[in-house]
């Protein structure tokens, strides 16, 4: 109850609170209001930036799987399968945001 009325006076009684939550808990909040519609008008779940990053970098690594770019890696040197499976499936976020990067600014370096 307490929960509701710091809400009402932090947005006002028309506005839904909006929550940001890591995946595992995100995926569970969103269940619940699928459970709970009466919820739906007081909450709004969002995904934090570092877990939208990292969805979109396990969907570049699953695009780019297999497309000769991660054999070129390891071929070069760059990275050894084990790290390059990290990259694919964002296991190590630093790691996976740095490889995309580089490897974008050499293909572009190379367009030109």
């Amino acid at each position: 109850m307490q929960a509701n009325q710091l809400r009402k006076l932090a947005v006002g009684e028309d506005h839904p609170t909006v929550i940001t939550f890591d995946m595992a808990l995100y995926e569970k909040v969103v269940q619940l209001l699928d459970a709970r519609p009466d919820l739906k008008q007081m909450v709004v779940p969002r995904l934090g930036e570092l877990h939208v990053v990292m969805a979109a970098l396990r969907a570049l690594g699953a695009s780019m799987e297999n497309s000769g770019i991660d054999d070129a890696w390891m071929e070069a040197d760059v990275y050894g399968p084990a790290t390059t499976r990290q990259i694919l499936k964002c296991t190590h976020y630093k790691r996976a945001l740095h490889a995309h990067i580089y490897s974008y600014v050499a293909l572009y370096e190379m367009a030109l």
